[in-house]
């Protein structure tokens, strides 16, 4: 039986019945309790015959029904529209039960079909495109991707995300990288340490795309201090979070051997010159 007053004439009859206090627990036993029924915009104008009620295991309840005070009056039955299959209101959305029927709400990121009040498996709730609808929800100088449900926002080129390097809605902002390395090598420098001293963000859930994010700045801000040369060179560049040292070949080049890149004692063998080949004629690791 409905917990909630119940419209008039609903159920078959003029005045439903339904129950003013809640259902047992499964612990309660068998309680005893008061039945109302809903006339002339009274939810209690009728005080029925009070029934007993127990709660069973599986969910469900058992009901003692009183014979009614009145024959203008009935019981009324709950039914949970929410727990049928396929659910009620389609994907993306949740299912709010109520006397006599249901509605639907869209999860965040998702709206209503044009037209359908209720969403269902045909009419489900359809992506919000928070791009299109705020151009500029990313501020300036970055640029927004839609995502199911969702939006993602990307510095534009030459710019890196503030405070963090992993953007947080309304806190990120986009700082210009190019005019801040117009100071030389002191400010890439500075930069640098900025980027890898990120070790608190590295217990974030998103380790690899912070990963890939630190590897894609530290290696755009390396490239500012390295002038690509005719033949080969190589810069070494100490920060306080790493020292980095790049090697360097030109269109004129004069090595005799490739280089090797070590890491954790295993050695390999790199050619520069193919990959410059491909490269305009230079390249640097």
């Amino acid at each position: 039986m409905p917990e909630s007053c119940v419209p008039e004439y609903m159920c078959g009859t003029v005045a439903p019945l339904w129950l003013p206090d809640r259902h047992p627990g499964p612990s309660e036993g068998i309680i005893r309790s008061r039945v109302c029924g809903h006339y002339i915009s009274d939810c209690c104008w009728v005080e029925s015959n009070p029934i007993h009620i127990k709660a069973c295991p599986g969910n469900y309840f058992v009901y003692k029904f009183i014979d009614p005070s009145s024959c203008y009056v009935a019981y009324c039955a709950y039914r949970d529209e929410c727990t049928k299959t396929p659910p009620r209101c389609g994907p993306n959305a949740d299912c709010h039960n109520s006397v006599g029927g249901y509605n639907c709400s869209c999860h965040h990121g998702y709206e209503n079909t044009p037209g359908v009040t209720l969403t269902n498996n045909t009419n489900p709730c359809q992506d919000v495109d928070e791009c299109k609808q705020r151009p500029d929800i990313c501020g300036p100088n970055a640029s927004c991707k839609n995502t199911m449900g969702n939006y993602t926002c990307q510095c534009n080129q030459g710019y890196i995300p503030t405070p963090k390097l992993q953007w947080e809605k309304n806190n990120t902002t986009c700082a210009n990288v190019t005019n801040s390395l117009e100071d030389g090598c002191k400010t890439a420098v500075t930069l640098l340490n900025w980027i890898l001293g990120t070790q608190d963000e590295l217990v974030e859930k998103n380790l690899v795309e912070l990963g890939n994010t630190v590897l894609q700045f530290t290696q755009k801000l390396l490239s500012t201090q390295v002038e690509l040369p005719i033949t080969q060179a190589n810069l070494t560049i100490h920060t306080e979070g790493m020292d980095a040292m790049t090697f360097s070949v030109g269109p004129n080049n004069t090595l005799s051997k490739e280089p090797q890149l070590w890491t954790n004692e295993n050695a390999m063998d790199i050619s520069l010159r193919a990959i410059a080949s491909n490269n305009n004629g230079t390249v640097c690791l």
